[in-house]
């Protein structure tokens, strides 16, 4: 933790960190305001994005002093999804929780945007309740990190926010993710807590980039430094992304979405993507 008695802190901020350009700013600019106490949290999973946002976390705790922990959630929802008495998957199953490596689930054909007015078949990379269970977890280690320094000493009442890198483009892609469908309910939920309570500060979610494009979150997060050369996007497990291993793709499936929206971005600013320079073509 951040020293309680540093009078310097005014809010806890959990940012879900998942080793994307998306959170990856974000959790870059809200660790340069010193009078936040950052704490990062990451799913781990067996993609490249989880050790990318080991080592993102890892470089802004060295350079940003508020930044005081970075937490990994060891949560396998695949297996908890099981069936008991089968001990199988559901029908469903894994094409829906884990259809970003499924290459039998057909990927959306279209641009960005086009994916939202598909009513027919279940979106490619479509996360069920996985982001409002995370940001949920999120909102309870916040919570538990501001009743903490509430018990030890409580005149020190603290807000509570938890970040998440959504962008404008995201939510065009999956309606859900819509503040009125997805944040909005959460937060109304999380101002009846205890830490509001007793605090009288708010407990909420944020979204800095709801009316935000890729290509925006980009040129930020070199304004504000973030290191981008580190953050892994692709949908594959890697070594390297999709992009890198099929440079030149004869038709847009034989790269995945976020390779597409990804590179799309970087062309639309006229520079490279920083982060290729990782790869060996």
């Amino acid at each position: 933790m951040v020293k309680a008695e540093d009078t310097a802190i005014d809010e806890i901020v959990v940012v879900l960190l998942s080793g994307g350009i998306d959170s990856t700013t974000a959790a870059t600019m809200e660790s340069q305001d010193p009078s936040k106490g950052v704490y990062f949290l990451t799913k781990k999973t067996d993609l490249p994005e989880f050790e990318r946002a080991l080592e993102i976390g890892q470089v802004l705790k060295d350079a940003y002093s508020n930044v005081a922990g970075h937490y990994v959630l060891s949560f396998d929802l695949e297996n908890a999804i099981r069936s008991q008495a089968e001990n199988k998957e559901p029908e469903i199953g894994r094409r829906s929780f884990d259809s970003l490596n499924d290459r039998t689930l057909e990927r959306s054909m279209g641009r960005l945007g086009d994916r939202a007015s598909k009513t027919d078949a279940i979106p490619s990379g479509y996360p069920g309740f996985r982001d409002e269970m995370f940001a949920l977890i999120g909102l309870d280690l916040c919570e538990r990190i501001v009743l903490s320094y509430f018990q030890k000493d409580p005149s020190k009442k603290l807000a509570g926010r938890v970040v998440l890198g959504t962008t404008g483009e995201d939510m065009r892609n999956f309606n859900d993710i819509r503040p009125e469908i997805y944040t909005d309910h959460i937060n109304s939920i999380a101002a009846l807590k205890e830490s509001p309570r007793l605090t009288g500060k708010p407990l909420q979610t944020y979204l800095p980039f709801a009316d935000m494009s890729k290509t925006d979150v980009i040129k930020l997060g070199m304004k504000v430094n973030a290191p981008l050369d580190l953050t892994w996007s692709c949908y594959s497990k890697g070594p390297n992304p999709c992009s890198v291993t099929n440079p030149k793709p004869q038709n847009y499936i034989e790269w995945c979405d976020q390779c597409h929206w990804r590179s799309d971005a970087f062309s639309r600013l006229g520079i490279a993507d920083p982060a290729l320079r990782l790869y060996k073509r």
